[in-house]
């Protein structure tokens, strides 16, 4: 499948893309833990929808296409400095979260702003199972250790030593005001360093109604379930 192919078939505008596209770096993430958990697939089980880790392709034209961040329908969750050099550099994507781990690591969960205006729904329904991640702390502490491990490629002890304990709450994702700030820091101390092409407007980067609009509903539904039935 070439990247051509991609370009040309892709906005179609039928009920499903071509094709949906993601990557996660090998630091702990909720998009990487939604993957290998299963979680993400199983979203779309019954449906005619085709997720394509860019990972797993070597073309040299695709494998550009996703670091310079424009494919169409991708969902990349990696460090927030590689997201704002894609974007410095004119890729046109929304920022949908943040994340920080305790080692100091910010990571930016981004989509390409056409997919997010054709496919809305879409997006909301793939963002839904990585606002599961801090519920994996419900499983049996061996399951949970062994998607950390198998998302990452690190041990239990190597991971307890570069991020502490309580690793999947840090994976929550969000747009809070302290997170933007900190990202807006990052952007100038990357700026003043010169390895930011140049600055961008944070807030008009950010895309906060699919967050907003996955938690209203799950607090909806949780206003709905009588006390000790599980949702």
């Amino acid at each position: 499948m070439s990247a051509h192919h991609i370009r040309q078939h892709a906005r179609n505008k039928n009920r499903y893309p071509a094709a949906i596209w993601y990557q996660y770096s090998n630091h702990p993430s909720a998009l990487g833990l939604a993957v290998v958990s299963g979680a993400l697939t199983k979203q779309f089980s019954n449906e005619p929808l085709t997720l394509l880790s860019l990972a797993s392709f070597s073309e040299p034209e695709i494998k550009n296409a996703g670091s310079q961040h424009r494919l169409y329908g991708f969902f990349c969750q990696d460090s927030a400095i590689l997201a704002l050099q894609a974007k410095a550099n004119g890729a046109d994507t929304y920022l949908l979260g943040l994340s920080r781990l305790a080692n100091g690591e910010l990571q930016a969960l981004t989509v390409d702003v056409d997919f997010c205006h054709d496919y809305p729904e879409l997006v909301l329904r793939i963002m839904d199972p990585l606002l599961d991640v801090p519920l994996l702390t419900r499983l049996q502490s061996e399951t949970s250790a062994s998607l950390l491990q198998q998302q990452t490629g690190k041990n239990s002890v190597q991971l307890k030593r570069l991020y502490g304990d309580n690793l999947l709450q840090q994976l929550q994702l969000n747009l809070t005001h302290e997170l933007l700030s900190e990202l807006e820091q990052l952007q100038q101390r990357l700026l003043a360093q010169g390895a930011l092409l140049r600055g961008i407007n944070i807030h008009h980067w950010q895309a906060p109604q699919p967050l907003s609009i996955l938690r209203s509903e799950r607090a909806r539904q949780r206003a709905a379930t009588p006390l000790g039935v599980a949702s």
